[in-house]
C-alpha cells in the first residue's frame, strides 16, 4: 500500500510538471511578468472574498441534504467543509473527496450512512451541473472535435451516474433510507441551487482575475473556463490540480485568442486564489483544533484568524509594490520618483 501511495504522488508530479510545460510554451517571460506586476489589486481583493464565498454555498448544500432528523449546526458544518476542501486540494487520487465521509461522521457526530448520503447526493448534483455547463459550452462557441467529444462522453458518464444513484435511493433498503434528498425534490432542489452558487461564485471570480488584468471577454468565455475546468478535473491527479487546471484554462484562453503572456498570468493568479480561498480556511481551523486541547480556545482562533489577514495583506502589499517597479533602459526605479541619472 505504501509502494502505491509512492507511486501515486510520482505519478502527480509527472502529470503537473508536463501539464505546466505545456501551458508555458511560447510564453514571453518579460511580458508575462509586466502583466502580472500591473494587475490591479483591488479586483485581485474581490476575487478572493467571491471565492471564499464557495466554502460558504458548499456547507449551505450539505445542510440541504442532510436529512430532516439529522440537524447539524451550521458553524459545525462550515468547519468540515472548509476541512474536507484542504483535503480534496492537497490529497490526489480520490482519497481527498473520501475525506469528507470521516469528517462528517468524526466532527458533526453524524452515522456513516447519513454521511455517505450526503456526500452521494452531492455527487447526483454535481452530475447534473456538469451536463448542464458542458452542454452550455458547446451551445455557446465552436470548440474542437477533442473537447467536444470529451464533453460528450464526460456529460454522459455523469448522467449515467446520476440516475443510477436515483435508482439505488428508490430501494426499499437500510442503506437508502437516508437517502431523503434523492426521493424529494423540495429537498434536492435547494441544494442544487447552493451548488450552483459554488460555481456561479467560481465563474464571479473568473471575471474579476480578468479584470485585474485589464482583460474584457464575452460572458460565454466564463462558461467555456468552467466547462473546460471541471472536465480537466474530474478526476484529481495533482495536489489542487496543479499544472492541470493551468493547462486546461490556457486551451481555452488560446481558443479565444488571448495572449499567452496575459493568459498564464490570469490562470495562475486565479488558481492561486482559489486555493487560498479553499485550502486556507481548512488549515486554520485544523490549527485551531488542535490549538484547543491546549490553551484557550477563543485566543487560539482569533490570533490564527488575524495572522491569516495579515499573511494575505503582507502578500498584497508586497504586490502592490511590485506593480510600482518598472523598468525602463537598463536600470530599474520606482514609478513616481526622478531618475537622477537619466
Amino acid at each position: 500500500m505504501r509502494q502505491l501511495r509512492r507511486w501515486g504522488w510520482v505519478a502527480s508530479l509527472l502529470i503537473a510538471t508536463a501539464a505546466l510545460w505545456w501551458s508555458l510554451r511560447g510564453i514571453d517571460g518579460a511580458a508575462a511578468v509586466d502583466a502580472l506586476t500591473n494587475a490591479q489589486p483591488i479586483w485581485i481583493i474581490a476575487a478572493f472574498v467571491t471565492n471564499l464565498l464557495i466554502l460558504v454555498f458548499w456547507a449551505g448544500m450539505w445542510r440541504a441534504f442532510l436529512p430532516a432528523t439529522e440537524p447539524v449546526r451550521r458553524r459545525i458544518l462550515i468547519e468540515v467543509v472548509a476541512l474536507t476542501s484542504m483535503s480534496m486540494n492537497v490529497i490526489p487520487w480520490l482519497i481527498g473527496q473520501a475525506s469528507g465521509v470521516v469528517l462528517l461522521t468524526r466532527i458533526a457526530r453524524l452515522r456513516p450512512q447519513v454521511a455517505m448520503s450526503v456526500v452521494a447526493t452531492e455527487t447526483v448534483a454535481e452530475a447534473i451541473l456538469k451536463i448542464a455547463i458542458l452542454l452550455m459550452a458547446i451551445a455557446v462557441a465552436p470548440l474542437p472535435a477533442a473537447f467536444r467529444t470529451a464533453g460528450v462522453t464526460a456529460g454522459i458518464t455523469a448522467g449515467v451516474i446520476a440516475l443510477l444513484l436515483f435508482a439505488v435511493a428508490r430501494l426499499r433498503h437500510r442503506f437508502t433510507r437516508d437517502l431523503q434528498a434523492l426521493r424529494s425534490l423540495r429537498r434536492f432542489l435547494p441544494g442544487l441551487i447552493f451548488l450552483l452558487a459554488c460555481k456561479l461564485a467560481e465563474a464571479a471570480a473568473i471575471v474579476l482575475t480578468q479584470r485585474a488584468f485589464g482583460v474584457q471577454l464575452p460572458i460565454e468565455s466564463v462558461v467555456l473556463i468552467v466547462a473546460a475546468i471541471q472536465l480537466a478535473t474530474m478526476v484529481s491527479v495533482t495536489p489542487g490540480n496543479v499544472g492541470v487546471y493551468e493547462a486546461a484554462t490556457m486551451a481555452v484562453y488560446h481558443q479565444l485568442g488571448v495572449d499567452p503572456a496575459i493568459a498564464f498570468p490570469i490562470a495562475v493568479t486565479h488558481h492561486t486564489l482559489l486555493l487560498l480561498a479553499l485550502v486556507g480556511p481548512g488549515y486554520l481551523m485544523l490549527i485551531a483544533r488542535a490549538a484547543v486541547r491546549t490553551h484557550a480556545g477563543k485566543v487560539a482562533h482569533a490570533v490564527i484568524i488575524w495572522a491569516y489577514l495579515v499573511l494575505f495583506s503582507i502578500l498584497l502589499g508586497v504586490f502592490a509594490l511590485l506593480r510600482n517597479f518598472d523598468r525602463r533602459g537598463s536600470g530599474r526605479h520606482w514609478r513616481g520618483m526622478r531618475d537622477d541619472t537619466a
